[in-house]
């Protein structure tokens, strides 16, 4: 077992420096991809702020229009 973990640290192994090099190559791609999921999830923040915005509008206007049509059918009696 010691020596598979010395194996793996080792520099002249091929697949160390392989996977070494993959991530190395990979990093750039993981940190623009972490970046656009940060903006994605500022963007989707601020659709849901601007959508619970017009529902509560459209929640009030509804209540008012509802308050109006029972005025209007209690002076009618």
């Amino acid at each position: 077992m010691n020596q598979e973990n010395n194996n793996a640290q080792d520099n002249s192994n091929p697949l160390y420096n392989g996977i070494v090099n993959a991530l190395q190559l990979m990093r750039p791609a993981a940190v623009l991809g972490i970046k656009g999921l940060m903006k994605l999830g500022e963007k989707t923040k601020t659709l849901t702020a601007y959508a619970r915005e017009e529902f509560e509008d459209l929640v009030a206007e509804a209540q008012f229009e509802r308050m109006k049509q029972q005025i209007d059918e209690e002076q009618k009696e």
